[in-house]
């Protein structure tokens, strides 16, 4: 369909179309609307810019001004209830998906453009619960914000980084303008993706958090960051196979993901191969 007109004349319809539906606060392509189901409370674009600035200042500016004099806090007890917390939440969700979704997702290779309607049917029913799953998806990405706040209670700021960063805010507007406005059913396999190296990752969290103890035992710590590289892998090859097989996708959509999964893939190449290279040369 958005192959059939000029480039420019697309593209300035897409603009047009995306603006009128955020001043609108209108769902597209398809409802139910999100607000006519839970509260409105970071569903608006306000609550989402003022989110993420908020969060960017925190982390970045008012944070470490605050910590700069004081010592770190240990934390050691909210961090381990946090990252269980996490666990526990991605796991459930990803449990949800599966319960609902089971029937498509060893064959979603084949159902790229709409995984969910050509096996299932779009039903009422269907619409309901893919929206429902990308509401808590979203908001899971809102909690991990938490993530960066306690890097700064505990003056890890190092850690703090622009992957770190970016990756952050990326997900969560990425997310918001996935599940409001540009709503394309591609994005059900990213968030079973991204869950399943969630629930690996913090339970890494968890159990490292017990000491040296258990962190001797915890040999898989670099296959973490490789495991999130084939994520980002996957994640390209769907977005290649997409534009390639000419799914009706919104071209905002694939843009917005493509870049940022590929910026992803980029960062964390580099956070791998210099993070484990200084640890081979000492």
């Amino acid at each position: 369909m958005y192959s059939r007109i000029p480039f420019q004349l697309q593209l300035q319809c897409e603009v047009m179309e995306l603006i009128g539906n955020i001043y609108r606060n209108n769902t597209f392509p398809y409802g139910p609307r999100v607000e006519d189901h839970y509260p409105s409370l970071f569903l608006k674009f306000h609550h989402v810019f003022i989110t993420m600035m908020l969060y960017i200042l925190l982390v970045k500016v008012f944070g470490p001004m605050i910590m700069r004099k004081r010592k770190p806090f240990s934390l050691k007890i909210i961090m381990m209830a946090y990252n269980l917390s996490q666990v526990l939440l991605n796991f459930y969700l990803l449990h949800k998906a599966i319960l609902y979704w089971h029937s498509w997702i060893p064959k979603f290779w084949n159902h790229v453009c709409n995984p969910i309607s050509e096996t299932m049917g779009f039903t009422e029913e269907n619409k309901m619960t893919y929206m429902q799953m990308m509401y808590y998806f979203y908001l899971t990405k809102l909690v991990d914000l938490l993530d960066t706040v306690f890097f700064v209670l505990r003056k890890k700021q190092s850690q703090v980084t622009f992957l770190h960063i970016f990756h952050h805010t990326s997900m969560v507007f990425n997310m918001w303008v996935s599940l409001i406005y540009l709503r394309e059913e591609v994005i059900s396999i990213f968030g079973i993706m991204n869950g399943t190296v969630h629930v690996i990752m913090y339970m890494y969290y968890f159990l490292a958090a017990f000491g040296p103890g258990i962190q001797k035992y915890l040999w898989w710590k670099k296959y973490l960051t490789k495991l999130q590289l084939v994520q980002f892998v996957i994640m390209i090859a769907i977005s290649v196979k997409v534009k390639l097989i000419d799914c009706d996708c919104n071209p905002w959509f694939w843009t917005m993901w493509s870049f940022s999964v590929t910026v992803y893939f980029i960062l964390f190449v580099h956070f791998y191969v210099t993070s484990y290279r200084k640890v081979k040369k000492v």
